[in-house]
């Protein structure tokens, strides 16, 4: 199982599995969600930290179940994940809008665990088979249907691992060589037919990827197996570029990515980085977790992650980051423990966490809302770009960045360019203009970020500026 956020993840739920090895199955060609499914005993509650309010919501669990986790979730609110139930000791389930669902296992040797959904409402899903190294790639399509995903030709059919999907339903995954050797390539599966083995960075000849945006760019990575030593990759228009690390020679690994170019990871050991039009970038971390590793990026910037936690007695901690400061996400109030797994555009988080200290552990959601003062409404920020945002190399792009907020002024507020950023202050809401230069080329991701006096604050969409 390769070492990373998302399988550590993973292993937390594989420990309540029954697994026994089995000989490789034909998959089937169709799956429809079983009759065993129910409203969730859903309950949620409001915690002020910081500048934000974030919603919890209690997930809830099957039926006559005790356990459950959310792995994933998409822009439309569906999301995917494992529960038990009095039948099946732990198994794939979806909620929509309350509601929990089992779905079918693949393989009744091993557990079926989500790993991403887009917004179609497919999901992609891995069966490791518990005591051997045999893993199955699936691709559960719009209409319920399974289908597992074949390795590049002549790779290892039963060392196949998914990783991410994009909205057009192109995934992004991993096989390994055969012979269970060393070296892995990344590979691309449309509409579950393999079509792209990407290669591999030069210098680097394993290739593991973890992540796929809607460009098509996916990021992971590249391991020497000779000399072992790793770096994070990008993947985009055929070519690789490799990351690099906080200093020269460390370790450095690309988790996730967004459709800005916003790509989260780690360098150095374990600590939080993000890299932004290429330059990386440390991530603060928040006093009660140990070295996060941020999992999930949205278009917006918004990043979750989880380590462990510096509570006695308390395994694990999550971070969630906006604009470059971090927060302690809350657990259930009463509870210590959170793992959060992914957000979505709307700021809403799954993940797990107990109700009570040591159990029992149900699947949670965070919803981040600003204005954590109570009474205080929080600024609405919008930015639109007043000139052409693809312009040649050296020249200006304007942008006039409108807010609207009824109390506590003045509001502080920041054009962040991509290239650096511009601050001032305003004693009325409205619109305010500002022009940048760029001397480099590339694509660029403009925000807008205003902040009343009580500290809620409010980010913009992106707009998007292109130099040639």
């Amino acid at each position: 199982m390769p070492s990373t956020a998302r399988s550590r993840g993973l292993g937390l739920v594989l420990v309540l599995a029954l697994a026994t090895a089995c000989a490789d199955q034909p998959s089937p060609t169709a799956a429809v969600d079983t009759p065993f499914s129910g409203l969730a005993q859903t309950a949620s509650v409001d915690v002020v930290v910081g500048p934000y309010t974030i919603t919890i919501t209690d997930l809830g669990v099957l039926p006559g179940g005790t356990y459950s986790s959310a792995y994933t979730l998409n822009n439309t609110g569906l999301i995917a994940g494992v529960a038990s139930s009095p039948t099946v000791n732990l198994g794939p389930a979806l909620w929509r809008t309350g509601t929990i669902t089992a779905i079918p296992n693949y393989n009744g040797a091993g557990v079926l665990i989500p790993v991403r959904t887009n917004d179609a409402g497919e999901v992609i899903l891995n069966e490791d088979i518990g005591g051997t190294s045999i893993n199955y790639a699936i691709w559960r399509d719009a209409g319920g249907a399974y289908h597992r995903l074949p390795p590049f030709p002549g790779g290892d059919s039963l060392r196949v691992t998914a990783r991410g999907i994009n909205t057009s339903g192109r995934i992004v995954g991993m096989v390994r060589e055969p012979n269970l050797t060393i070296t892995t390539h990344g590979v691309l599966w449309q509409n579950g037919a393999f079509l792209q083995d990407i290669g591999a960075l030069a210098g680097y000849a394993s290739t593991n990827p973890q992540d796929i945006n809607d460009a098509g760019s996916v990021v992971g990575i590249s391991t020497n197996t000779t000399t072992f030593s790793s770096t994070a990759f990008l993947w985009q228009a055929g070519g690789f570029t490799n990351l690099g690390a906080l200093s020269a020679g460390a370790a450095s690994a690309a988790l996730a990515l967004n459709n800005t170019g916003t790509i989260v990871g780690t360098s150095n050991g374990g600590f939080p980085v993000r890299w932004v039009n290429g330059a990386i970038q440390s991530l603060p971390v928040p006093a009660g977790v140990i070295q996060p590793t941020p999992v999930d990026v949205n278009d917006a910037g918004d990043i979750v992650g989880w380590g462990t936690s510096t509570a006695p007695g308390v395994l694990y901690a999550s971070a969630f980051w906006r604009n470059g400061q971090a927060i302690l996400l809350p657990p259930w109030p009463g509870a210590t423990q959170t793992l959060a797994r992914s957000i979505n555009n709307n700021a809403e988080i799954v993940g797990e966490g107990p109700l009570v200290p040591g159990g029992p552990v149900h699947a949670l959601s965070w919803k981040i809302t600003t204005g954590g003062t109570p009474g205080n409404t929080a600024p609405v920020a919008t930015l639109a770009a007043t000139t052409s945002t693809t312009i040649r190399l050296n020249g200006s792009v304007r942008m006039a960045g409108t807010f609207t907020d009824p109390d506590n002024g003045p509001w502080r507020y920041s054009f962040i360019w991509g290239n650096g950023k511009t601050s001032g202050t305003s004693t009325t809401a409205g619109t305010i203009t500002a022009t940048r230069k760029y001397t480099k080329r590339g694509t660029f991701t403009v925000r807008m970020l205003v902040t009343d006096a009580q500290g809620a604050a409010d980010t913009s969409n992106v707009v998007t500026v292109t130099v040639r």
